[in-house]
């Protein structure tokens, strides 16, 4: 099968097609913090992310593979559906994935961080990455990130 040919056997009216990244995107940007981690106040995502606490210089939103890069194709298993969000902040980059929902039921479900991390500016020898598993804990990463670069 073509791929077109694949996109349209997902149906006409939408339903069981995967949501596209527009959907994706608008999404992730409204999901409560809070509902990812009880530690934060309410507050979207797109909102936390653009505060001048996080001082991140670019955020992009895009739909991710949850880091799944699976043999089979999605017609065969329901694959986690996420969003990405890559930015970069004073000392560094990085990005996070968001569990959102799956590939064939669409976006449902309580959103969860399933990766996040934070790159350290310089080579790789020079540089650290750093794994976040909560979201409240992502400041104080990025200010460990700071840390290192006025150490060099």
């Amino acid at each position: 099968m073509t791929p077109l040919l694949i996109l349209m056997c997902y149906g006409a009216n939408g339903a069981g097609r995967p949501p596209d990244v527009s959907d994706v995107v608008a999404y992730a940007r409204q999901i409560d913090v809070a509902k990812i981690d009880a530690a934060l106040k309410p507050e979207s995502l797109e909102l936390w992310l653009s505060s001048r606490e996080l001082n991140l210089d670019h955020v992009r939103w895009s739909r991710g593979d949850c880091d799944i890069r699976p043999d089979e194709s999605p017609s065969k298993h329901d694959y986690p559906l996420c969003v990405r969000i890559d930015f970069r902040c004073p000392n560094g980059w990085g990005w996070m994935s968001l569990k959102i929902g799956t590939i064939h039921k669409g976006i449902r479900g309580r959103p969860e961080l399933l990766h996040c991390v934070v790159k350290s500016r310089g080579f790789p020898r020079h540089g650290a990455f750093h794994g976040v598993k909560k979201l409240s804990e992502f400041r104080a990463v990025l200010d460990a990130v700071d840390a290192d670069a006025h150490r060099r």
